[in-house]
């Protein structure tokens, strides 16, 4: 959208700059990821930018952050995203235990733990 809309100054400092990369960032406030997109246009394809096709991603990206935005707000659907990622990686990658738990091998005994005033365990 920047560069569509600052066309003839985006032009200017690719032509002109020594290091356009870091004129683009600091002039238009933009990444390094986005001023390289830039960059890694031909000039022609600047030019042919088409306002709506830009502002119709525009778009989406602010639909997709305001869901991100509500997920991030609520506990119970962070908690819910997370089961579901859980679920599908158990369909995906799930299989039956390739080892067996041998129980007498599992002993208790006595511990002894010492904890510092700098909670560090010795």
């Amino acid at each position: 959208m920047v560069a569509y809309l600052n066309l003839d100054e985006v032009i200017r400092i690719i032509r002109e700059e020594d290091d356009p990369k870091s004129k683009l960032i600091k002039k238009f406030k933009l990444s390094e990821i986005q001023a390289e997109a830039i960059l890694n246009l031909r000039l022609r394809n600047l030019a042919k930018l088409e306002e709506e096709k830009i502002l119709t991603e525009k778009n989406d990206l602010e639909k997709e952050q305001s869901e991100l935005k509500k997920i991030l707000k609520s506990k119970k659907k962070i908690n819910e995203l997370i089961q579901n990622e859980i679920k599908q990686d158990t369909k995906d990658f799930g299989d039956d235990r390739r080892t067996t738990l041998n129980e007498s091998a599992i002993t208790s005994q006595a511990l002894g733990i010492k904890l510092n005033l700098r909670a560090v365990i010795q």
